[in-house]
């Protein structure tokens, strides 16, 4: 296998891994929501809007995601 087609097979591996992580902070977030169970929703907030924060950081500094 070509050495390039890995390497974005994998950037694309840690993009899904990543967005489907998200995916499942929202809906955790969601339902802690609906529950009302707002002491720990806040730090799971915290944590989403960290985690993206990375993100930025990553394509700010121009490095591959």
């Amino acid at each position: 296998m070509d050495a390039r087609l890995q390497q974005e097979r994998d950037r694309a591996a840690r993009i899904a891994f990543t967005t489907e992580g998200f995916h499942a902070s929202v809906a955790e977030i969601y339902e802690k929501l609906v529950d009302r169970e707002y002491g720990s929703v806040k730090e799971d907030v915290k944590s989403l809007i960290k985690d993206l924060r990375d993100i930025i950081k990553t394509i700010e500094y121009d490095e591959d995601f």
